[in-house]
Formats: C-alpha cells, structure tokens, sequence
C-alpha cells in the first residue's frame, strides 16, 4: 500500500508588493490584511503574468528606463492605498518584474496535476 505525503514546501515570498498582494485579494473577494491560504491556479497564474508584463511593456521603455503609466498600473494592478508599500515608482515596477520571474518558476517547476501552489497574506 502506498502512502503520499501532504506537504508545504515555500516557493516564493513576495515582501511589501502591495500591487500583487492586491490583485490576488481582489480575484478571491478578499477584503482583510490577513486571510487563509488561496489556491493560485495555472491559469490565475498565467492572468498574473499577463497583467504584470502589460503594466511592464507601458512603464518601461526598451532601454530599461521607466516612466510609469499610472493609468495602465491602476487598471490592471492597483495599489491598495490602505497598506504599506502604497505607491507607483521604482519598487513597484521591481515587484511587477520579481512576480514574473516568480510565476516563470513556478510554472516551469510545479506539476499543477499534483500539487497546489497556495498564497497567503499577512500584512
């Protein structure tokens, strides 16, 4: 008989990406700092990165320089005014491209069929 072992094995940590924690709370109706674990999909992960690499081609020209298009970071990841981290200027434009290279690895190594990628929040 076989057994499978349940485990929790962290993959990332995202500090102070109030955009990214925002985007997450909003897919799942969640309106507190602190909520249970939230099952990231394949495909509410692929959303994410889609979202971020949007927000990165209008704030970011092609020789890296940024010049933030406030409109497009509020349409598709909005700070939220009411936590730490609030604001769109450099750290944010890191957080956009840390998340996808988090989601890149995340993808490249999770098989979606057996395990959940989870997230929970606590700020």
């Amino acid at each position: 008989m076989s057994h499978e072992l349940d485990f929790l094995q962290p993959v990332a940590t995202w500090r102070n990406a109030n955009a990214i924690n925002n985007w997450i709370s909003k897919q799942f109706n969640i309106n507190a700092p602190i909520h249970c674990p939230v099952v990231l999909s394949r495909d509410l992960l692929r959303e994410l990165y889609s979202c971020c690499k949007t927000v990165l081609e209008a704030c970011v020209d092609k020789d890296g320089n940024i010049n933030i298009n406030t409109k497009v970071c509020k349409k598709l990841l909005p700070c939220n005014e009411n936590y730490k981290g609030y604001g769109y200027h450099n750290d944010y434009i890191q957080d956009i491209k840390d998340t996808m290279s988090t989601i890149s690895t995340i993808m490249l190594t999770t098989n979606f069929d057996k395990s959940n990628v989870l997230y929970v929040s606590d700020w």
